[in-house]
């Protein structure tokens, strides 16, 4: 195996980039995206491979990524196509999403020889549920997952509506290392696959050893969040905050979980350090909130 201190680490963000649509106000979201820019604001090399419109969103959403500083030249331009939108309303600091259909993101095109050049050299593969309801954005997934050799594949499964299916499910956790999944999701998983609900537990331990995944992450927002992994079962609990919302929460979660553990961290300190980004997100407003640089030094520093 490689080694696993990766300071210069290199990571593939495939997914939705879209508009979170509240209040009359556009802000910049989509999982995959705020992955790739918290990996970027935790000192990797972060790519996101996406599409966008040719239309006055995708001009706003590409001059917002390049402020942040991420590359963006495999974020594809369809003329044909709008710029993916959610409407999203919130109660008591809770996201609640309507996620509009037949848009950019839905139509991904990578070819094989595309997807070998782009995984070469990368080390962790980031991927969700929501790319995979159109069968041209799936199908480019799955060049990258079959044809890229990660050393971690982290699958957040993130699922929304019903834009998924017990098929692609198994799937992707028979191509993943990594799953996180939040305790809401548990079991509707449980009953996808095994076709029953069970424990959070049960349900871990079960996917980890059916699918022979590294670990199994669940987060319950403010209570914490667990990892099971070939040591057992850790835990590290919620940090409180003050809740301003949790849009991108879940995502700075995974970044930091992702960046640690590569960089050769214990799972329970990228546990620790994947709840102290969460918390922070949550206390702040949109998806993408600088991070101001004492909290990245101390969520790289976590034992």
């Amino acid at each position: 195996m490689k080694s696993l201190i990766k300071p210069d680490m290199k990571v593939l963000s495939f997914g939705e980039i879209l508009y979170d649509q509240i209040d009359g106000q556009n802000y910049l979201g989509g999982a995959p995206l705020n992955f790739a820019v918290n990996m970027h604001r935790l000192g990797a090399g972060a790519q996101i491979v996406s599409a966008l419109g040719n239309d006055q969103l995708g001009q706003q959403i590409l001059q917002e990524i390049r402020t942040l500083g991420l590359a963006d030249k495999q974020i594809q331009i369809l003329d044909t196509k709008a710029t993916g939108t959610v409407s999203l309303d919130l109660v008591e600091g809770q996201a609640h999403y309507t996620i509009h259909e037949n848009v950019a993101f839905d139509f991904i095109k990578i070819d094989a020889p595309k997807a070998r050049s782009l995984s070469l050299g990368a080390d962790l593969f980031y991927f969700g549920s929501l790319a995979q309801r159109n069968s041209i954005s799936s199908a480019s997934l799955w060049q990258f997952l079959e044809h890229g050799n990660f050393e971690q594949v982290f699958f957040d499964c993130n699922l929304r509506q019903d834009f998924y299916q017990a098929d692609q499910i198994r799937a992707s956790l028979n191509a993943a290392t990594i799953l996180k999944m939040n305790d809401e999701e548990v079991s509707e998983i449980s009953r996808l696959i095994y076709g029953l609900a069970q424990s959070e537990a049960q349900t871990a331990q079960a996917l980890r050893h059916d699918f022979k995944l590294t670990y199994v992450i669940i987060t319950a927002g403010a209570k914490g969040a667990y990892v099971y992994h070939a040591g057992g079962r850790e835990f590290a609990p919620g940090r409180t905050v003050k809740v301003a919302d949790t849009v991108g929460a879940g995502d700075a979660f995974s970044a930091a979980f992702a960046r640690c553990i590569t960089l050769g961290k214990s799972p329970l300190a990228s546990l620790k350090a994947a709840n102290s980004l969460g918390a922070f997100v949550a206390s702040q407003n949109g998806a993408q909130p600088e991070i101001p640089s004492e909290i990245t030094r101390q969520i790289l520093a976590m034992q």
